[in-house]
């Protein structure tokens, strides 16, 4: 199973091609996820079930759809909290055997101030990460 990390921008295209051609490659399940962070989530979890979840479940679900009219195996997954947390929680979870991830690359000064993501994140889990530069 292939996860692709989603943040519902323009930039997952790419992280999407990379990952669908790895799942077609090796015969996988793509599974899709998005993790909502805003301030909401990070403190309601699921409960804050509000406009932003609606339109990310549109999202994946529009995603998914399109996927599958090219006889991929598609899940969609939409977790609350923190990205890097909740992504090494999801390998775990859903048995994850291969995980995409796309880098913003904002540069040096940029990545300290708004996290450091893809680092915390290949420390958390022990499956190959293939980061994407968008």
């Amino acid at each position: 199973r292939i996860g692709v990390a989603l943040d519902h921008t323009v930039g997952d295209a790419i992280a999407l091609r990379h990952a669908v051609d790895l799942a077609m490659a090796a015969r996988a399940d793509l599974l899709l996820i998005h993790i909502v962070d805003g301030v909401g989530a990070q403190w309601h979890g699921a409960d804050a079930r509000d406009e932003e979840h609606a339109l990310d479940t549109s999202y994946l679900d529009h995603l998914a759809d399109d996927l599958k009219l090219n006889k991929i195996i598609v899940h969609t997954c939409l977790r609350y909290g923190k990205p890097s947390d909740e992504l090494a929680r999801l390998v775990h979870d859903e048995e994850i055997d291969l995980l995409v991830v796309r880098s913003h690359g904002h540069g040096f000064l940029l990545d300290r101030l708004f996290g450091h993501t893809i680092d915390r994140l290949r420390h958390q889990i022990s499956v190959p990460l293939v980061v994407v530069r968008a």
